[in-house]
């Protein structure tokens, strides 16, 4: 995961030439992943969501793009029950992503799109039975940052987080940043 590391390497890097300007950020936060009709049992399509936690770190390279780091997995799996005591959960075990991203600064408001790459292991349980995957994937976020005084930042946004076998991982995000 070479890029990962470059990635870093240019967050760490910003953050030492600008610290003065409070452009880095560390934050955590909490998206409600819709995993999309994938599943069919007793001849129904079934659409299970996660709750997924995620830790975020940050910073701009300037007034107009930046980077960011994200690692998390699933806080609150859904698990259902069907006819004949069926059960069905999914849990994103964990995933990692680097993304750029690109902004349109208002007082205190920051717009935002950012895209990148992340490593997703999800376990699909299933009565008695699991079975996990790996992969990678590109993903996306689009939000928007409120400023609270000079270090905090309330976060909303929709989170795609992958889209691995024609299955959509997305939903509404909310985090809460410190910027350093």
């Amino acid at each position: 995961m070479k890029w990962t590391r470059i990635l870093f390497l240019s967050l760490l890097a910003s953050g030492a030439a600008q610290a003065d300007d409070y452009i880095n950020y560390v934050g955590i936060g909490y998206a409600t992943l819709d995993q999309g009709d994938r599943f069919t049992i007793n001849g129904n399509n079934v659409s299970v969501e996660t709750g997924d936690g995620m830790l975020r770190f940050g910073g701009d390279i300037n007034k107009w793009t930046g980077m960011e780091l994200r690692a998390g997995g699933t806080a609150q799996p859904e698990e259902q029950t069907f006819t004949g005591n069926a059960k069905l959960e999914v849990e994103n075990d964990y995933f990692a992503g680097a993304y750029f991203r690109v902004k349109y600064p208002l007082s205190w408001v920051n717009l935002y799109a950012q895209a990148g790459f992340v490593r997703v292991k999800e376990t699909v349980k299933f009565n008695n039975s699991s079975a996990s995957d790996k992969f990678n994937d590109s993903s996306w976020a689009a939000g928007l940052d409120i400023y609270i005084g000079q270090r905090w930042i309330l976060n909303g946004e929709f989170f795609h987080l992958s889209s691995e076998n024609s299955v959509d991982r997305e939903g509404p995000g909310a985090s809460i940043m410190y910027r350093f």
